[in-house]
């Protein structure tokens, strides 16, 4: 609306009229927005001022030393009423996206042909969500934990496998956490959630990699699945029997061994795939497990750098080579990463050397092959001294059950050798180069 010109003498000056105007601008200043105060004192409403709320005095009364009263809404009066019959915003779109979610989650489970309807769908929202705010940042290198939680819950949405993987590797937190330092205290029904998630979700992917064209424009949820699937693996059962390869029970031997077989899974999906995706999420972390040089995947004939120590036991020399002699692939593999710093962000090169390794190892280790199984503890004693809570108790039990067997070894170079996996990493291994 055109604002009217001032007259001067009943004579309007447009000159005037603007300038005049423009001092009224100039003087204009928006009244600040602020949040107004329902509840507050009698002094501060009859002033017309803000009241801070405090008990058993606001800010202003207390400084200007008043009597602060605070009026009391009548249990019959409107506005009580009011009050009791609306749920706070917050409260009510909270209870909303919980029922929407377990009826997702519901929907997710059902439409798979091993789901059974026991499963709680409001615990499984709160280990969804312990995962998202808690455990994806526990799993593996800074950029494992990264893509994690920016992808795998999302992902795990439409892909029941993947969810079920999610929430078994979250249950299987949950259990570290309440039961501290000591597995056997941990509460008895997140063991049974994390073998329940487990159990789904590896039919699941079995099933889904098995299928025709099942893993197709799936390579991210795949590989999510594969990765949790291996945490969980080396967190569901990781107290080994100090005697287990000692004994003849073939279940606590085989138990021992199926982790290593679950970390073989990145060698089958390169088979299954071929080349890893470039824009994958994921390429970031698959490429971690090597370097530009090819350091960690080159089987370079011959005993050049490898440890003194090993290639005397293993019998090797200059003409050795992956094809003629069966320790000298596992020897030279391992041996970059004995050189490596304890660093969590190497932990992609430690995990891939078994996913590379273990079709040589399991023939041997399923003889007992002494010096396979300490090849293989040393990889674990380097495993151990990564900052990872699903991994180093396995680990630990893991090395005492093959010092354990192999100290009474009539070898005295393989007894000798035992003391780095003896002190699960942490003795100086320098003198076996």
């Amino acid at each position: 609306m055109n604002q009217p010109d001032v007259q001067v003498n009943g004579i309007r000056d447009p000159a005037e009229s603007k300038a005049e105007l423009n001092g009224h601008l100039n003087e204009f200043r928006p009244r600040k927005s602020h949040k107004k105060s329902r509840g507050g004192c009698v002094a501060c409403k009859k002033r017309h001022i803000k009241c801070s709320e405090g008990r058993p005095r606001c800010e202003r009364c207390g400084k200007l030393s008043l009597e602060c009263v605070y009026a009391t809404i009548k249990a019959n009066s409107p506005e009580s009423a009011l009050k009791s019959r609306t749920p706070s915003p917050s409260s009510s779109c909270h209870n909303m996206a919980v029922n929407l979610s377990q009826a997702q989650l519901k929907a997710l489970f059902e439409g798979e042909a091993f789901w059974v309807p026991t499963l709680d769908s409001s615990q499984d929202l709160r280990l969804l969500q312990h995962f998202q705010n808690v455990t994806c940042a526990t799993l593996g290198s800074d950029l494992a934990c990264d893509v994690l939680q920016k992808t795998a819950a999302k992902l795990a949405w439409g892909n029941a496998h993947l969810m079920h993987m999610v929430l078994a590797i979250s249950a299987a937190h949950m259990k570290r956490l309440a039961g501290g330092c000591h597995a056997r205290t941990v509460t008895p029904s997140y063991e049974a959630i994390e073998a329940k998630h487990w159990q789904h979700g590896l039919q699941m992917y079995q099933a889904k990699l098995s299928s025709p064209n099942g893993v197709r424009g799936e390579f991210d949820s795949i590989v999510a699945t594969t990765v949790l699937s291996t945490f969980v693996s080396y967190a569901i059962d990781d107290e080994v029997p100090r005697d287990v390869f000692s004994n003849l029970n073939k279940d606590a031997f085989d138990s021992a061994l199926s982790p290593l077989g679950a970390t073989s899974g990145f060698r089958a999906l390169r088979i299954l795939y071929g080349e890893f995706d470039a824009q994958s999420s994921w390429a970031p972390v698959l490429y971690a497990a090597d370097d530009d040089l090819a350091t960690f995947t080159t089987e370079t004939p011959g005993t050049s750098g490898m440890p003194r120590a090993f290639v005397h036991l293993c019998g090797l020399n200059e003409r050795s080579n992956s094809q003629n002699e069966p320790y000298h692939r596992l020897l030279r593999l391992l041996t970059p990463l004995l050189r490596l710093p304890y660093n969590k962000n190497n932990f992609a090169k430690l995990m891939a050397y078994m996913g590379r390794t273990w079709s040589e190892y399991k023939p041997l280790i399923g003889k007992r092959d002494p010096i396979a199984l300490l090849l293989l503890s040393y990889w674990f004693a380097l495993l151990r001294q990564m900052d990872q809570w699903w991994l180093q108790r396995r680990a630990r039990t893991e090395c005492n059950a093959i010092v354990a067997h192999l100290s009474e070894n009539p070898d005295p170079r393989i007894r000798a050798l035992l003391f780095f996996p003896s002190s699960f990493g942490e003795a100086d291994i320098s003198c076996i180069w």
